[in-house]
């Protein structure tokens, strides 16, 4: 197509936008005349007028989200949808509208298993943080409607680690408040438009929390009956000072530290539970790691090594680079916590050996590293084997000499019913191996990092692969 017929057709599509947000407004003037059909005053829309305005409002927003599913264009819906709210009072409808189809969306995603970290870490790969930030006011109003009882407090830990607060005023709405921090509304609306695309595309997964505004106060645990917050606390940080340190055998004390205070700390909470099961405050649950490419695959593999030791089973969805991770919540924190830390450690040692070649030239950086996460990852836990002996061994001394109490029998029956947890919520999972890398230089240097990291964690290994489904 010429340059001429395009500003042509692009003359025309204005043409067309114009011609209908004057029909509009001589609609909207129309049924401000009638007595009956307007406000009493006769200021502002009548009835009649709203209705026929958010239905249209509404359409457009079905546009907009259908033309951004299949990759066409939205400035024709988004300029009528600007044009809509050409007066405060029309402006105001059009907000509740996007407001309400927002919300709308993001209680049908609670339905359907999601929970705000999920939304961070999967829309976040293909929205930008103004969307984001956008998304997290709309999470923040959502949660602020219900009883605070009947919202499992995990629902809320997400929610600060997100970031998303009511910074808004009471007498404001997030989008008109939104709208004055970036000084445009036409901005703020697309922003508002892409989120309820990507909310609207989202599909089902499996629900571990109970969704806000149906769990008791028996059902909202609060986090000091699982996961002690000031041991986390103590855990961070002699994690962040192994990550920083340029000292090798710092680094290694530091995080054999950390890692010896939660493997006991799991051990505690489950022979607490053990002796006095009115201390028990629920079973197993789950939560989702995402990862991000490049090599997912080798990142799986380190994450199944850490949770191997941990009693926790782990679900691999290749589709969506996404693990699920099944256990108790003492657990729970312990994987994401040091799995977190160890990636942290073992991409900075990846990128310290520098990009390969091969002879003849090209490049075979890709090939190096992914071999070099993946020995990474097996020598982890071979060495998160031997640990795991060794601590229980200890832990099980201990409680026979103080109390008389078999530790064995007691993990061994918490291992079974996470593997039976695991059975129930994913009863058609298929397992296979993961292959390794090939290249020779990379599985040595990986697994000399892995060796410097002198890792010790947990207590019992299932021996089982990362499943794939």
């Amino acid at each position: 197509m010429g340059q001429n017929n395009r500003q042509r057709r692009a003359a025309k599509q204005k043409d067309r936008v114009r011609a209908r947000a004057a029909a509009t407004a001589r609609d909207q003037a129309a049924g401000r005349s009638r007595a009956g059909a307007g406000s009493s005053d006769g200021v502002g829309p009548g009835l009649a007028d709203v209705v026929r305005l958010r239905s249209r409002c509404a359409a457009l927003l079905e546009e907009a989200c259908v033309a951004l599913a299949v990759g066409r264009r939205v400035d024709a819906a988004m300029a009528e949808l600007v044009e809509l709210g050409t007066t405060p009072e029309s402006l105001a409808v059009v907000r509740d509208v996007v407001a309400g189809q927002l919300s709308g969306q993001v209680r049908a995603v609670w339905a359907r298993g999601w929970q705000p970290r999920d939304l961070q870490e999967f829309l976040g790969r293909s929205q930008e943080r103004p969307e984001l930030e956008l998304l997290g006011d709309v999470m923040a109003a959502d949660l602020a409607t219900y009883p605070r009882l009947s919202v499992d407090d995990r629902w809320f830990d997400q929610l600060t680690a997100y970031g998303a607060t009511l910074w808004w005023p009471a007498s404001s709405s997030f989008l008109a408040a939104r709208a004055a921090r970036v000084g445009s509304w036409p901005v703020v609306l697309e922003l508002a438009v892409r989120v309820l695309a990507g909310l609207r595309r989202l599909g089902r997964l499996e629900a571990f929390l109970p969704p806000p505004g149906t769990a008791s106060s028996a059902r909202s645990r609060p986090r000091p009956a699982q996961v002690d917050d000031k041991m986390l606390f103590r855990v961070r940080q002699m994690l962040a000072k192994a990550e920083s340190t340029t000292f090798e055998a710092e680094a290694e004390a530091f995080t054999a530290a950390a890692q010896k205070l939660m493997a006991r700390h799991s051990i505690d909470q489950a022979m607490l539970t053990a002796a006095d099961p009115a201390q028990r405050s629920g079973g197993p649950t789950g939560r989702r790691v995402w990862l991000a490419t490049p090599y997912v695959k080798e990142k799986v593999l380190l994450l199944g090594a850490v949770a191997r030791a941990n009693r926790v089973q782990t679900v691999w969805s290749s589709a969506d680079d996404m693990v699920t991770l099944l256990g108790y919540d003492v657990d729970l924190e312990a994987v994401d916590t040091l799995f977190t830390s160890l990636l942290l450690q073992a991409t900075q040692a990846m990128h310290a050996e520098g990009k390969r070649v091969t002879r003849g030239g090209s490049s075979r950086t890709r090939s190096f590293r992914a071999s070099f996460l993946a020995a990474y990852a097996v020598r982890i836990g071979e060495r998160l084997a031997a640990a795991v002996d060794a601590e229980t061994e200890a832990a099980a001394t201990d409680y026979r000499t103080s109390s008389g109490a078999e530790l064995v029998p007691v993990l061994s029956a918490r291992t079974e019913e996470v593997e039976d947890y695991a059975a129930q919520v994913f009863p058609h999972v298929v397992h296979k191996p993961v292959s390794m890398g090939r290249d020779r230089e990379g599985w040595a240097k990986g697994r000399q990092a892995a060796d410097q990291a002198q890792l010790r964690w947990g207590e019992a290994l299932s021996g089982r692969h990362v499943d794939d489904r």
